[in-house]
């Protein structure tokens, strides 16, 4: 009969591994608020209220996540995150919570530092694997291109862009790159939107709601700064 016994011994390891899959459960809770909260969130048509309680509810996730880390290493990426997050907030509070009159070259060089990026990606990666998060789907790259151009395309939107410096220069960063203007020539194409008056003249989308008019301001702008009208299809 001895030999037909079975021992059952319990290490513990089944308690601990409930526990652990609860914290995991709790955390996913979390991420996944703070990434919903992060999409619907518009930081070009909220007024300063709407971004000063963004930014608080952001905070206090991050505090409730690092809080609930499933592991050592995801506390210290989110902790990353958080001293990011809560530069940007000072430099919005100092100007009042006014997004226009925030200095995006400095919010751009703090985003790409290594030691931001390398944490913003392995946090995404552990969304992705463990909570169910996936923010590079094509469905997303989709609505994210399809969101760009409409940005692009608004002339409201390009006025207050034209007219915050920091915004500007991202712009002509950006045009130097991507078109291969050079930066007088960026310039003095922004120079001949403002002082033409056709965003002024413009109220819907730039591309179809251009009139004779506006067009033939366009070119002259293009002839004056040097520019192939081809230069942006």
């Amino acid at each position: 009969d001895g030999d037909a016994a079975v021992a059952v011994t319990d290490d513990g390891d089944g308690d601990d591994d409930v526990e652990m899959a609860g914290i995991g459960r709790a955390f996913c809770d979390i991420f996944r608020e703070q990434d919903a909260r992060l999409d619907s969130f518009d930081p070009f048509s909220v007024d300063p209220e709407g971004a000063e309680a963004f930014f608080d509810n952001q905070l206090a996730l991050l505090t409730e996540g690092i809080a609930a880390a499933p592991t050592a290493e995801i506390k210290a990426d989110l902790e990353v995150i958080q001293v990011g997050q809560i530069e940007i907030a000072s430099m919005l509070r100092a100007v009042d919570w006014d997004v226009f009159a925030l200095d995006f070259a400095a919010v751009e060089e703090l985003n790409d530092e290594p030691v931001m990026n390398a944490a913003s990606d392995r946090l995404d990666m552990y969304g992705a694997t463990e909570c169910g998060i996936s923010p590079d789907d094509d469905d997303d790259d989709d609505d994210d291109a399809a969101g760009d151009e409409d940005f692009g395309s608004d002339p409201d939107m390009l006025a207050m862009m034209l007219n915050n410096p920091a915004m500007r220069d991202l712009m002509v960063e950006e045009m130097v790159s991507d078109s291969g203007l050079t930066e007088d020539q960026a310039n003095c194409y922004l120079d001949g939107l403002i002082e033409s008056g056709v965003l002024e003249a413009l109220e819907g989308d730039v591309g179809e709601d251009m009139e004779m008019e506006q067009m033939m301001a366009m070119f002259e702008i293009f002839d004056d700064c040097g520019i192939d009208p081809n230069t942006f299809g």
